[in-house]
């Protein structure tokens, strides 16, 4: 699903700059819009400045969780050890491609979290596959001579 999939779903969605809208927000009777929504990366961000819980917004519009996430990389299996990866021949940038995208994923759920929310067992799920994709990306760099420094 792409932003544009869940703008269509709001009333009154206003874009407020590049890759940020407002709308009301549909799990509230909300008169002005207190629904921020974002994209980065291909994750789409989704926040009720009146308290109300993603959840519920993802219930009123007819999404799921995963749909404000890509699509799964097929290239990563965080279950397999080692990882293969399916594209051809997985280099650095590859590697550094996964930790900025899971970095997003930790900061969304940490922002979450310092605001006292409790993670669903999907979130829950989710970071730990995070955290598999980093230390996969980190085993890959490390185990790479030639990205260590010379000298």
């Amino acid at each position: 699903m792409v932003v544009e999939d869940i703008i269509n779903r709001l009333n009154k969605a206003k874009k407020t700059g590049a890759g940020k809208w407002v709308a009301r927000c549909p799990s509230h009777e909300d008169k002005s819009p207190s629904l921020s929504i974002a994209e980065k990366d291909g994750v789409i961000l989704l926040k009720c400045f009146a308290g109300c819980e993603i959840e519920d917004i993802c219930d009123a519009i007819g999404v799921e969780m995963k749909d404000l996430f890509p699509p799964k990389d097929n290239n990563w299996r965080p279950d397999e050890k080692p990882v293969k990866f399916s594209g051809g021949r997985f280099t650095a940038i590859d590697a550094l491609r996964c930790l900025r995208d899971e970095g997003v994923i930790i900061g969304i759920l940490a922002s979450d979290m310092s605001e006292g929310k409790c993670l669903s067992d999907d979130e829950q799920s989710r970071l730990g596959q995070a955290v598999c994709r980093i230390a996969t990306a980190l085993d890959y760099l490390d185990a790479n001579d030639s990205f260590r420094p010379k000298g």
